[in-house]
């Protein structure tokens, strides 16, 4: 076992952190405060995380080639779908008025954990799957 953790490079543990990150992210929309008062942490951003989250696993696991890029494109359309459900908090606390509601500080945490994970994630894919032997 610890011979393949020596084989794996930086992009597999990088590309595990980002899902660790999603994965808190999931969890903590899903079990807590939603983006906005009416709209909840949907569904869709939960199966496209999760997603993501499990092609980042079997990818540490069992390396093909251009792999990487599909936890990517799910972490990064996970961070779109944030973006586009807590606009409208980000403006209420920009513009000082409650017309949507929502908690600012769960957005911003929810944007921040999304963005590291694509940066990761993206990182990874310009880095070798395995180490040099």
């Amino acid at each position: 076992m610890f011979e393949f953790l020596k084989k794996r490079g930086l992009s597999a543990y990088l590309e595990l952190i980002a899902a660790v990150l999603a994965l808190a992210t999931v969890i903590m929309g899903a079990t807590g405060k939603a983006l906005l008062n009416n709209a909840s942490f949907d569904w869709v951003m939960i199966l496209i995380m999760g997603a993501g989250i499990v092609l980042a696993i079997v990818g540490f696991f069992f390396r093909f080639d251009f792999w990487v890029l599909l936890p990517a494109a799910c972490f990064f359309v996970g961070f779109g779908l944030i973006v586009n459900g807590g606009a409208a908090v980000i403006m209420d606390r920009i513009n000082n008025v409650v017309y949507s509601g929502g908690n600012f500080n769960a957005v911003v945490t929810y944007l921040v954990f999304m963005g590291i994970a694509c940066i990761l994630s993206i990182v990874a894919c310009f880095l070798p799957a395995a180490k040099k032997q």
